[in-house]
């Protein structure tokens, strides 16, 4: 399924075990030994934690070059924008987002 959220699905199964544990037989208890949502989780934190350094990086380097708070914050603040302007146009025009 191309929609389909592995940690959606993690989350959902661990809300099922929570409220099925209590209907266990006495001493029956249920363990994940192995989530891979937990690496999926981490690498999403790793990325956002990159894009963050990667953006005040550049902003750092773009303020050095223009020696200006003003003229950097144009460049900043056009880039995203025209990025969101466009994947608008995308989702306007209806472009295919798998193949």
């Amino acid at each position: 399924m191309p929609d389909a959220n592995a940690l959606d699905v993690a989350r959902g199964v661990r809300a099922v075990m929570e409220g099925l544990a209590p209907t266990f037989p006495a001493g029956i208890h249920y363990s994940i030994p192995f989530d891979t949502t937990l690496f999926v989780s981490e690498s999403v934190h790793e990325v956002v934690v990159t894009l963050v350094g990667a953006g005040l990086l550049v902003l750092l380097v773009v303020f050095i070059f223009l020696e200006s708070w003003r003229a950097t914050l144009i460049p900043m603040i056009a880039v995203p924008v025209s990025l969101i302007g466009a994947f608008s146009a995308f989702v306007a025009l209806a472009f295919p987002s798998t193949p």
